[in-house]
């Protein structure tokens, strides 16, 4: 082949038909055979430079074509499409760049695939030439078929990062498309960085991404996908005259040139998500600065509500309830309507649009079973188990960390859900990114879900997912849409319910949401309010006032141990009874403790009528001592020293409790000690 293209053109990128015009008529031939796939009809050689040019301009085709080279040589190819003006000389296809992997070829491998892809029209070979130097060996694919292998190979091998993620698609683009970027963005880089994002949005953000798609037809699908669907719009949900007629690669070219996001075949069926359709997808990081621009520091909403330790109290109502009075549960575990209302009763979780009582008393009766803090008898009543007692002494802060784990993994509305625990957890780091940010409507979840998306990979989801399928047969597949809507609906209720999230709501609707003090403290990062030094109230008419100065949910669960809550909101009042002092004694609770609290807290001096009730209430509750055991009497006191001498009594032994009766732990059962009594004359009747 000719070399005077090439050294024509030092700089730019080689054109198809410049290409196809410089190879020699016989080579020419062979290539139009490989293309048409048979042998070429006698033409003019103007004819055969056309319809070559046509055939190679077709991606299906292309796409056949390609299919049909070998391993080594699609590797070769791929290397050279990475390369500025998709062009290199031999020793440049073993340059390394940012991201790139070792070649897995040697030299003269390399070289042989060179040859074979000149040989079928890929690639052009040339000499180029400085001076007086002798010329080195060039190898350029055409830019035509350049760009359209490079579509070919992305569609084929992008992963949902490229798909997802501006980062992720910017660190797959080759040196000729980054060069063709340059233009409209100044501050790219030639090689991937890890700035490419803030290249791409530093002059007017998402905004002006939006603003630079076109044609407008498109431009109003991106805004209703930022809008509407989370980022994410699929083919199937538009109808026959939304938006322009469907073409992905024109309009996956359109969104990409303005760094907005692509347009994809989306099959996620390894990862065990249902989608295998066409999809309009927003970058994540450019759906997050639109979201971030247009976010204010304080909601626009009617009410604020902060639960707190609302949901703690109810949980420890609820084993009060379990210690004081029977309760029976069906054979299905639950608990009968009779006994659920007494309960619900005592709960003091405020009912509101984020979650109702139905939903309240749900997670207060799952966290107590799965937290192994009541279990059923053989008569079908629960009981409080050893652990309840340990949970009840934890700081607010650890009861509700141990309920948030546990809500981290539990089935979604749709059964289990490998997606949902994964999303739960990106929701969780994007709430610690900015706690003080107050996320409008479903902005937290939406940013979640593609964050997600994008990190498929990383997460090795396809691999979790193969392994969870094959152990559970009942592994739900949710599709795209049902991951964001089982997210924003479930997920936002259970965080309002444990107090991690504090919700605004407007009209009746619910509005936005931000981090609370106590999520923030659950998360490991600084509250966003400071703790009171001294919020409380105390009065003689044994009434606790608990103003709303920082975070008080700290008091508020303290409080709710030893009196009832009478009035919730943002002012919470309790009052002192000696139901709730004796019941808080019972429970192991110190009164001493409490008042030296309370001089801590209060500001002014414990009214004298209200410590000395309190002391008075705390000594009317008398314990007893319960104690298992065997008794073991003996008609003369001498009888049993000699017993109780014997090797093997020990062990035994709880105390005596009078000259001739002693409490052991179990019945005699060691042969040789049966045999020492049988010895001695003593037998064991009982």
């Amino acid at each position: 082949m000719s070399d005077s293209v090439v050294t024509r053109r030092e700089r730019g990128a080689l054109r198809l038909l410049e290409h196809l015009d410089a190879v020699k008529v016989q080579d020419l031939r062979d290539v139009y055979a490989f293309w048409s796939g048979g042998e070429p009809p006698e033409l003019p050689r103007r004819e055969m430079v056309r319809q070559l040019a046509e055939v190679m301009g077709d991606e299906s085709t292309v796409y056949r074509r390609v299919r049909s080279l070998t391993r080594k040589v699609l590797e070769v190819l791929r290397i050279l499409l990475r390369r500025a003006e998709y062009r290199s000389d031999l020793p440049g296809l073993f340059r390394r760049g940012p991201g790139e992997e070792q070649v897995g070829l040697d030299y003269g491998e390399a070289e042989g695939a060179l040859k074979a892809l000149v040989r079928r029209g890929f690639v052009a070979e040339a000499v180029e030439r400085n001076g007086a130097t002798s010329g080195r060996a060039v190898y350029a694919v055409p830019l035509e078929l350049g760009e359209l292998l490079t579509a070919v190979f992305r569609e084929e091998t992008r992963t949902p990062r490229a798909v997802f993620s501006l980062a992720g698609w910017a660190g797959g683009l080759g040196a000729t498309e980054r060069r063709a970027l340059a233009g409209r963005f100044p501050r790219l880089a030639v090689e991937p960085a890890a700035d490419d994002v803030a290249a791409f949005l530093l002059d007017g953000g998402a905004a002006a991404r939006l603003a630079a798609v076109e044609p407008p037809e498109l431009r109003g699908l991106c805004e209703r996908a930022l809008a509407r669907d989370g980022g994410v719009l699929l083919r199937a949900e538009l109808g026959a005259k939304d938006g322009p007629a469907w073409d992905r690669r024109a309009m996956a070219r359109a969104l990409e040139v303005a760094a907005v996001g692509t347009v994809a075949r989306l099959s996620l069926s390894d990862y065990g998500i249902a989608c295998d359709d066409d999809a309009l997808v927003l970058f994540h990081e450019v759906v997050e600065d639109a979201l971030r621009r247009d976010r204010s520091d304080e909601p626009d909403a009617d009410e604020v509500m902060r639960p707190g330790g609302d949901l703690a109290a109810d949980l420890a109502t609820f084993l009060s309830e379990v210690r004081r009075a029977p309760v029976r549960v069906t054979r299905e575990g639950e608990v009968h309507k009779a006994a659920q209302r007494r309960i619900e009763e005592a709960f003091v979780f405020p009912e509101s649009v984020a979650a109702s009582r139905a939903d309240a008393w749900a997670l207060v009766r799952s966290s107590a079973d799965h937290l192994g803090l009541v279990a059923a008898d053989r008569e079908g009543y629960l009981a409080c188990r050893d652990e309840a007692d340990r949970f009840a002494a934890l700081p607010l802060d650890a009861q509700v960390a141990s309920m948030y784990r546990l809500a981290l993994e539990a089935p979604g509305p749709r059964g289990r859900s490998l997606h949902l625990c994964e999303l739960r957890k990106v929701v969780a780091d994007l709430l610690v990114e900015e706690p003080g940010r107050w996320w409008a409507g479903d902005s937290l979840f939406v940013v979640a879900r593609l964050r997600y998306l994008a990190s498929l990979d990383a997460r090795r989801i396809r691999e979790r997912h193969r392994d969870r399928h094959f152990a559970a047969f009942d592994a739900v597949r949710e599709g795209l849409p049902e991951l964001l809507a089982d997210l924003a609906t479930t997920w936002r209720r259970t965080l309002h319910l444990l107090g991690m999230v504090d919700v605004a709501v407007r009209a009746g609707r619910f509005a936005s949401l931000r981090l609370s003090s106590l999520g923030a403290r659950v998360l490991g990062v600084a509250p966003a309010e400071a703790s009171a030094s001294r919020p409380l109230l105390v009065t003689p008419d044994f009434e606790v006032v608990v103003l709303p100065e920082g975070d008080v949910s700290d008091c508020v669960h303290r409080l709710s141990g030893f009196a009832v809550r009478v009035r919730s909101g943002d002012v919470v009042h309790f009052r002192f009874t000696r139901e709730s002092v004796e019941g808080a004694v019972a429970e192991g609770r110190d009164v001493e403790e409490l008042l030296a609290w309370l001089a801590e807290r209060a500001r002014g001096p414990v009214p004298g009528n209200v410590a000395t009730s309190l002391k008075t209430w705390a000594a009317g509750v008398t314990f007893g001592t319960l104690e298992r055991g065997v008794v073991l009497r003996l008609g003369k006191p001498e009888a049993l020293d000699r017993v109780l001498a014997m090797a093997g009594m020990a062990p035994l032994l709880v105390r005596r409790l009078s000259p001739t009766e002693a409490l052991l732990r179990e019945e005699p059962s060691d042969r040789r000690l049966l045999a020492a009594l049988r010895a001695d004359g003593i037998v064991l009747n009982g």
